[in-house]
């Protein structure tokens, strides 16, 4: 600040009479405008700005004074603006830019032949007419039009005032163009609320149809895209198989080598990211998928369970927590008795084949006349019964792992003993 007031105070110094002229004020006391200075001096004091502070210098000396403005943008401003956010400029500045400062910084970098993405960050003021310098622009490949930054939800305390009928013929614009390269558009989420908007439905549609037309793939298994019956923009007005970062297009199916869906959509942000670009995760309790960027997650000690930190909050993870400890304690119960049903089977079918020797040896020992042939077939016999009996314990294990009360359990060990008594 203090190099800018010794340039305004030199120039005051050498060209106070044009001052005084361009001000209307003969007193020597008249201040200056900045559009008083030089092309150089302009140029040296825009070095020392960030690129969107120096946008917006060249924005105000265009608001000031028309006369040679273009040269002036081209000796402050670069041309190397494919990317615009506004989330680059400090919050308490972007939130009182209004439609005619928009406009003018695109104006300035000449956005309808250079801007590929425009990200309108903190811009809550504003009724769309500012992007008028877009209409017809085939560079544009993003457009967000949310109002907030990454990784914060659309949903602000106020209502602001971008207005379909403002917006959408400039969007129209782009997409009837022949080499529309536009593809994502992140809609504001007020356009979702009071009902439905015959305007925007009639937009939806030209825009699915633009992109079907395009015959786009997946990044991945180049599978055409939508698939189905789904559309690019449904009904809740957010863009599908589409990344918010890289705009690479992808289908629902498609998994990474981790077995994670390779695009998932942020319950928060309302926004799609690929694996590559952004990490998720799903909270096992409210089955809502956010960013990692988005949402605190707590990992469960016992399991590989996630929780986000809302459901933490709230005391819902608490009480899934109980449920996951109540389940974790029938399943090992379960197991126990499962393993000891097992054993007596066992036992049981090793007692039966005993007693099937003995009381063949037995026979043996009665019969001495008992060919090698009959005792064959004896032992087959009694093989097959041994075989019976093991399938139907199988069978019970089976029904007992299935089961779901200790009582259960109990009478069919009871009924299983009886049974074999029997048999015996």
């Amino acid at each position: 600040t203090s190099t800018f007031e010794v340039i305004i105070m030199a120039s005051a110094a050498n060209d106070s009479s044009k001052r005084r002229r361009l001000l209307g004020d003969a007193s020597p006391d008249a201040g200056c405008l900045l559009s008083d200075l030089p092309n150089g001096v302009l140029t040296h004091v825009a070095n020392y700005l960030d690129a969107p502070s120096r946008l917006l210098f060249a924005a105000a000396l265009t608001n000031q004074i028309a006369v040679e403005s273009d040269e002036r943008n081209a000796a402050i401003v670069d041309n190397e603006w494919t990317t615009l956010d506004f989330g680059d400029i400090k919050k308490d500045l972007a939130v009182k830019l209004i439609d005619r400062d928009i406009c003018a910084v695109l104006l300035c970098i000449d956005a309808v032949n250079r801007l590929k993405r425009l990200k309108l960050t903190n811009c809550i003021n504003i009724t769309g007419v500012g992007l008028e310098p877009l209409r017809g622009s085939t560079i544009i490949e993003q457009i967000d039009l949310s109002l907030v930054g990454k990784h914060q939800s659309p949903r602000l305390s106020s209502r602001p005032p971008i207005s379909r009928d403002f917006v959408l013929p400039i969007l129209d614009s782009i997409i009837e163009r022949e080499g529309c390269s536009l593809r994502h558009v992140q809609f504001p989420s007020v356009w979702s609320e009071g009902g439905k908007s015959i305007q925007f439905e009639q937009f939806r549609i030209r825009y699915n149809e633009m992109l079907d037309n395009r015959g786009v793939g997946c990044a991945k298994c180049n599978t055409n895209l939508p698939p189905g019956d789904l559309s690019w923009i449904g009904e809740r007005i957010v863009q599908n198989f589409t990344c918010y970062e890289c705009l690479k297009h992808f289908c629902i199916t498609c998994t990474n080598d981790d077995g994670e869906d390779v695009l998932g959509h942020c319950h928060n942000c309302k926004k799609g990211y690929c694996t590559d670009c952004q990490k998720s995760k799903g909270c096992i309790c409210c089955d809502f998928e956010y960013c990692v960027d988005c949402r605190d997650f707590t990992d469960c000690s016992g399991c590989d369970s996630v929780f986000c930190e809302e459901c933490i909050a709230s005391g819902s993870a608490t009480n899934v927590r109980d449920v996951f400890a109540m389940s974790f304690a029938q399943n090992m119960k379960y197991r126990l008795i499962a393993i000891a049903v097992r054993r007596v089977a066992v036992i049981t079918v090793r007692r039966i084949i005993i007693r099937m020797r003995i009381g063949l040896l037995v026979i043996d020992a009665a019969t001495a006349s008992v060919t090698i042939a009959t005792r064959r077939k004896a032992y087959y016999t009694q093989y097959k019964c041994a075989t019976v009996v093991t399938r139907a314990t199988v069978v019970i294990v089976g029904n007992l792992l299935r089961s779901k009360g200790m009582i259960l359990c109990v009478k069919r060990m009871k009924k299983t003993r009886i049974a074999l008594d029997v048999s015996n």
